[in-house]
């Protein structure tokens, strides 16, 4: 009994860990993938008002 209740703690606490893990992960590539379309609008923006510039 105090086998698989040790067992089943140690699963459970694995399964928290990777899922903060995911989780981190998740706001890692959110941020990216928001920063890289930001500097994207960015070089549009400045393509445009170089262009108007000429």
């Amino acid at each position: 009994m105090e086998i698989s209740t040790l067992s089943d703690k140690f699963s459970w606490r694995r399964m928290f860990a990777f899922g903060m893990i995911f989780k981190n992960s998740m706001r890692v590539y959110l941020v990216v993938s928001a920063l890289t379309s930001l500097v994207c609008y960015l070089l549009v923006q400045l393509t445009i008002y170089l262009g108007v510039m000429k």
